[in-house]
């Protein structure tokens, strides 16, 4: 090579093209990046799509093909590098880039050296990849929105059904049934686009992986009308006609909201905007958790099932990989942290087994004292 790895200080301005042209990948597509590879690396005229991770770690170990996929399918593109830092390797840089759980998909431009763009999506190929054609500006152009149609996300998703009546579809971009159902849906909500007792909405499951785990989404599409805030619940089964559809939607809002029952029930999925009004009134158990946590995934299921049994008190969860200023301040200090509050205020943390009747147990007996205090 003309210059070795940052001997001078002017080798960071051509490593882009030592990169490229000197075997750096040694016929790998995905680059491995040290100390020196990665500050020298992330000053160059491409973006860098990096993976910090553990190799101990299990979602990394099941993630790593798709990241070799990922780097094959934009290694001919010459517009962006996709790269990993092996955090036992290489602790400094991942405490540089405050990496807290593993694995950690950040996105840097460009010249960027810090606060890369983190990837809180699917960690399926596809939706790995539209993201950074969106990122890298080589994705299609968006089709114009269709009138009546709401785009759903993590953020927009409970405020939106608040009050009301949706019928939401809860899909994937790579599903061949979810593309065949996509024009008779856009007709759908363009015929209730003026109505005031229903909306039409949609949600990427592959975005939004946490709302669709709430919903209980197992297939694509999942077609939910939801009412009363999401207590109340009905899957759609029917066909998926324009005119069947539209008969389901009429019957169901005509229905009186009172009398409907909740078929399924989902922990109420709190953020640092909704937190403090939530837990206001009432008793309410929070879960505070992290999605990579095996301890959490585990009790992912029991906690859907005491949402379900529970009608004396909420039943709540905090991804804390998103909302870490309220885990910190509730003094959340390892995962999942379960917590009961009553009328806003920290009552007490739950330390027995995961058991669902131990759970239950424990709901009911604060909820009982809350009736007391009431009396």
């Amino acid at each position: 090579m003309a210059c070795k790895w940052l001997a001078t200080l002017q080798c960071i301005a051509t490593v882009g093209v030592v990169l490229a042209e000197d075997k750096l990948f040694k016929g790998q597509s995905v680059v491995s990046l040290d100390k020196a590879a990665y500050e020298a690396g992330i000053v160059m005229d491409k973006p860098y799509f990096v993976k910090f991770y553990a190799p101990w770690c299990g979602h990394c170990q099941r993630l790593a093909p798709t990241w070799e996929q990922l780097a094959d399918k934009f290694v001919d593109k010459d517009k962006v590098i996709i790269a990993k830092v092996d955090c036992t390797e290489e602790p400094e840089i991942c405490t540089d880039h405050e990496i807290q759980g593993y694995p950690t998909l950040k996105f840097f431009k460009a010249g960027q050296k810090k606060n890369g763009e983190k990837y809180r999506g699917s960690r399926e190929l596809e939706a790995l990849s539209s993201w950074v054609l969106e990122k890298i500006g080589s994705k299609k152009p968006e089709k114009q929105p269709v009138e009546g149609l709401v785009e759903l996300t993590d953020a927009t998703f409970d405020a939106h059904i608040a009050s009301g009546k949706h019928f939401v579809k809860f899909f994937a971009p790579w599903c061949g049934h979810c593309r065949n159902l996509a024009p008779t849906w856009e007709k759908l909500a363009e015929k209730y686009a003026s109505s005031k007792d229903v909306t039409v909405g949609k949600v990427d499951c592959t975005v939004h992986v946490d709302l669709c785990k709430r919903f209980e989404v197992r297939g694509y599409p999942t077609l939910l009308f939801l009412q009363n805030a999401g207590k109340a619940v009905e899957k759609y089964q029917g066909s998926r006609t324009l005119d069947d559809l539209s008969n389901f939607v009429d019957k169901m809002v005509k229905e009186d909201p009172k009398k409907a029952v909740p078929t399924e029930s989902a922990p109420l999925l709190l953020t640092e905007d909704t937190f403090d009004s939530e837990i206001s009134a009432g008793v309410t158990f929070v879960k505070f958790f992290a999605p990579w946590c095996g301890h959490c995934r585990n009790l992912a299921p029991v906690w859907t099932d005491l949402a379900r049994k529970v009608d004396n008190a909420k039943i709540a969860k905090v991804d804390c990989t998103q909302h870490d200023n309220l885990c910190t301040n509730n003094e959340v200090q390892g995962y999942p942290s379960l917590i009961i509050f009553k009328d806003g205020k920290r009552v007490e943390e739950y330390s027995g087994s995961r058991d669902i009747d131990d759970l239950k147990d424990f709901v009911d007996r604060h909820a009982k004292d809350s009736s007391k205090d009431e009396l």
